[in-house]
């Protein structure tokens, strides 16, 4: 919701404006005040995104009353209600902050200008936020340290541009990235000795929210660091003897994956790291072994091994097995037969020596 404070002391027009406001969709007016001592209090306590302030709003200076926004809400868009002939003074008041203004008597199509612009504008923000978030939780699922935590920076930066005093908003969003964070970790086989969680709440400025959240990311990297080894070894381990159970079912890596509650991008490249070989590769030379030795000690026709392997095509087993071992299945198996055959004949007519004699 696009929250607006009225600062005007002609009560006529501050009604008409309300009446403009419930015609646009996702606004609300949230305070209103005819005086500058009325609008100061009503500025601490709210949460705001546009003001529309007369120029000449009684008891306070109008100068001082725009900085003291800006300075509570540096994105706050303040709007002047000016008169004709205040020319001089709207132009020193743009300088000080005010972003734009509105002559009375002021067009309902202007103010509606005005709000669907900077409404597009901070959605844009926000847009770009999200695109900076998916980011980040990219980097760290790919175990990028340099590009994360450039990316942290970047995500500190953009959440005080967009929420600078709303922290409440700030503390949210921060919970939401921790918990796709605690979850990336998990996926990712990595157990971290404290719940990851943003547990602490304090109206903190930008440095000292970076800091944290720096920190935190930090804590995970180490925790990368220092533990992967044996989780690794541990998940391999266990992933191979899932393949050797049932690599003639027709395993997929997502299966295996799951069988040792990772995620299968993660262990697509735990494995190739590990073993110098994709997990695809590797289930398809486990079954052109079992091949050969189906070819080599039974006699199974090539359709029944390939059904056995759990090829449903005849022809794509030939092509695969031809692609890894450079022969047929037909063509192996008659070979093997070929060296068996010789074999026979030189044991046969092999000399042994029994005492003097050659046998």
């Amino acid at each position: 919701m696009y929250n607006i404070l009225l600062i005007d002391d002609e009560i006529i027009s501050m009604e008409a404006l309300k009446v403009i406001f419930e015609q646009i969709e996702n606004t609300a007016v949230v305070g209103e005040a005819t005086s500058g001592k009325m609008a100061k209090r009503l500025i601490e306590k709210s949460n705001w995104h546009m003001t529309f302030l007369d120029i000449n709003i009684p008891g306070e200076d109008v100068i001082f009353l725009i900085k003291y926004m800006k300075r509570r809400n540096p994105k706050n868009r303040i709007i002047l209600l000016t008169d004709y002939g205040s020319y001089d003074f709207v132009f020193k008041a743009l300088e000080m902050g005010a972003d734009s203004y509105l002559l009375k008597p002021y067009k309902q199509k202007d103010i509606l200008h005005l709000v669907n612009m900077y409404l597009s504008e901070d959605h844009s923000q926000s847009i770009n936020l999200d695109q900076t978030i998916e980011r980040f939780l990219a980097y760290v699922a790919k175990e990028d340290y340099n590009n994360s935590m450039k990316m942290a920076k970047t995500l500190s930066a953009q959440l005080f541009s967009i929420y600078e005093n709303d922290h409440d908003k700030i503390h949210v969003m921060a919970k939401s990235i921790m918990k796709a964070l605690d979850s990336i970790c998990h996926q990712n086989g990595l157990f971290l000795s404290y719940k990851l969680e943003w547990d602490m709440y304090t109206e903190m400025d930008m440095n000292g929210f970076e800091k944290k959240f720096i920190r935190l990311v930090e804590d995970i990297f180490a925790t990368i660091r220092n533990s992967k080894s044996d989780q690794e070894i541990k998940a391999i381990q266990s992933v191979l003897k899932y393949i050797e159970k049932n690599y003639q079912k027709g395993i997929t890596l997502e299966a295996a994956a799951e069988h040792v509650h990772l995620s299968p991008y993660y262990l697509s490249k735990l494995f190739k790291k590990e073993l110098d070989i994709n997990f695809v590769n590797y289930v398809s030379k486990r079954k052109m072994d079992k091949a050969k030795e189906l070819l080599e000690t039974t006699d199974l026709p090539v359709i029944n091994i390939a059904m056995e392997l759990n090829y449903q095509e005849p022809n794509y087993f030939s092509k695969v097995f031809k692609k890894e071992v450079g022969l047929t299945p037909s063509e192996y198996r008659k070979k093997v037969v070929e060296l068996e055959q010789k074999t026979d004949s030189m044991k046969r007519h092999t000399t042994i020596l029994n005492g003097n004699w050659f046998i």
